[in-house]
């Protein structure tokens, strides 16, 4: 299926609403594969469902980071995180960046004085 639609947002649950034939349609993460965003550059980004919202990769490294906001700037909001290419996409929090840090003393200190996003540059330095 393929339709022109804008991502809306209601009580952290995304969705897609547009109009076909003048009837109103609207599509949930959960009934998808996956979906495509194009930015005002033109550039495609793929957005995978979990349950509630789609999330768009932001940088692939050790640690890979993920947004819900398909539209990239500068300071693009890191939602949620994934360790490896099988790790389950998880919500960005202390505890489950913790989890995926244990192995590196520097970012585990960062994590428990809350400093999620120095913690994931920390563990990711280096990688290519």
């Amino acid at each position: 299926m393929e339709a022109n639609a804008k991502i809306h947002y209601r009580d952290s649950i995304s969705f897609l609403e547009w109009k076909s034939d003048g009837k109103k349609k609207i599509l949930n993460p959960n009934e998808t594969k996956s979906i495509y965003h194009s930015n005002y550059t033109q550039k495609i980004f793929k957005g995978i469902p979990l349950e509630h919202v789609w999330v768009f990769i932001v940088d692939s490294a050790k640690i890979n980071t993920y947004t819900i906001t398909s539209d990239y700037i500068k300071s693009t909001p890191i939602t949620h995180i994934n360790k490896g290419i099988d790790g389950d996409i998880v919500r960005l929090t202390k505890e489950n960046l913790e989890n995926m840090v244990v192995d590196s003393p520097k970012a585990l200190e960062l994590v428990k004085k809350n400093k999620l996003v120095k913690a994931l540059k920390e563990y990711n330095k280096g990688f290519e």
